[in-house]
């Protein structure tokens, strides 16, 4: 047989079995760079990949965005290679951790309703990726206080597992879209939940279970409620230099039992976000979202829109929204970006049915390199429906 056709023969058995020329396999990882706390188990964790395994090319940028989504390094000092040595390959990772214990005072104006608080938040507990978050928050018509601990890849496993506790006291008011009171009702409730993630990237499964006492103070109602939950989300997202890109959508479904006066509660919410970049500074998103409720109208869910008031509940909703945000200023510590958008919704409320709201909105958000949250948040929205305006400012960190 002729050299030309073994050749031939050989390059079509590679490509049918899928096998890759440039795969290589590691005999060793290297971890460098500022590391000051996260350990190197932790980063292996993350990984997923250890000494022995066969790793492409194309893989690195995969390791890379792991690396990225945990959160816990500096997104432009995370760095990733394959470099030979000597007959052998090694995988390099350069990495900065990023602050991880912060204290997150925060006040936040709304519309007229003021209110502050303060929190602390440790995203990399010991090292380890684990998270802890404990603090409180206090309005004109809200006190709330709570504690939550996560834990990631529990033994080792695609599992993250975590707990938490809370209190809130509160006085629930509820408006329809032109600002008309619906109820007001003084309530409080402490409870406490366990949460768990079964993480397949770029799929993850979700279950949560909640429990505890609540009281409505007017109404002289005392119950207690168990509330067990569940959620699908797909995160198919890559991290640029400045945003996300991809698709990302969710569905989460909670079923709510109370041991007297109120009925069973069941409430499904639903999202689906489309992010793009048509330059690496200006990320252009659209998005899809709602929530369809039953049960008692006291115990329906605010509506999460910047053209209404968060004081305005729904049975049901459904709403669409295009938003372009430039970064107009990049600095060593963090970048400013301007978001504006339009809006486009209906909903059941509980004072009124089938209400239509639209309009404009647009912000200025401040983002520090060195956490994952925004510092600085100003927004406001005109319902053209209503011609209501809504505005909000938040400084501190808010997620």
């Amino acid at each position: 047989m002729k050299k030309k056709n073994i050749v031939v023969i050989a390059l079509i058995l590679l490509g049918v079995t899928g096998f890759n020329l440039y795969a290589e396999v590691i005999s060793e990882i290297r971890i460098q760079g500022d590391l000051r706390k996260t350990r190197e188990s932790t980063i292996l964790k993350i990984i997923e990949t250890e000494p022995g395994d066969i790793v492409e090319y194309d893989d690195v940028e995969n390791i890379r965005q792991k690396l990225l989504r945990s959160g816990l390094f500096i997104d432009e000092k995370v760095h990733v290679a394959l470099q030979p040595e000597g007959g052998r390959t090694v995988l390099i990772l350069d990495l900065e951790d990023r602050f991880s214990l912060i204290p997150l005072p925060f006040f936040v104006y709304t519309d007229g309703r003021f209110s502050a608080g303060g929190f602390l938040m440790e995203s990399n507990l010991l090292g380890t990726g684990n998270r802890f978050f404990a603090g409180g928050m206090y309005g004109g018509d809200m006190a709330f206080l709570s504690a939550s601990y996560m834990q990631q890849r529990f033994l080792n496993s695609p599992l993250d597992v975590g707990f938490g506790v809370a209190y809130m006291d509160q006085a629930s008011e509820a408006e329809d879209t032109r600002g008309n009171t619906a109820f007001t009702e003084s309530a409080w409730s402490l409870g406490g939940s366990f949460f768990s993630r079964l993480d397949f990237t770029p799929f993850s499964l979700g279950f949560s279970l909640s429990s505890g006492f609540r009281e409505v103070e007017a109404s002289a109602l005392e119950t207690g409620y168990f509330s067990p939950g569940i959620g699908f989300e797909y995160d198919g997202q890559h991290i640029d230099e400045y945003f996300r890109k991809g698709i990302k959508g969710a569905v989460e479904y909670e079923h709510t039992f109370y041991s007297r006066e109120f009925s069973q509660t069941e409430a499904i919410d639903f999202s689906l976000f489309l992010d793009f970049l048509p330059h690496p500074r200006i990320l252009v998103s659209t998005a899809v979202e709602g929530m369809v409720f039953s049960g008692d109208d006291l115990l329906s869910p605010q509506v999460n829109s910047p053209l209404i008031s968060s004081l305005v509940h729904a049975d049901r909703q459904a709403q669409a929204s295009l938003k372009m945000s430039p970064v107009i200023a990049d600095f060593s510590w963090g970048f400013l970006a301007l978001p504006v958008g339009y809006q486009v919704g209906i909903l059941d409320g509980v004072s009124s049915e089938n209400e239509i709201y639209h309009g404009p909105w647009g912000g200025v958000m401040l983002y520090l390199k060195k956490v994952t949250i925004p510092a600085l948040s100003l927004r406001y929205g005109t319902n053209l429906e209503t011609g209501n305006s809504q505005y909000s400012f938040s400084m501190g960190f808010q997620g």
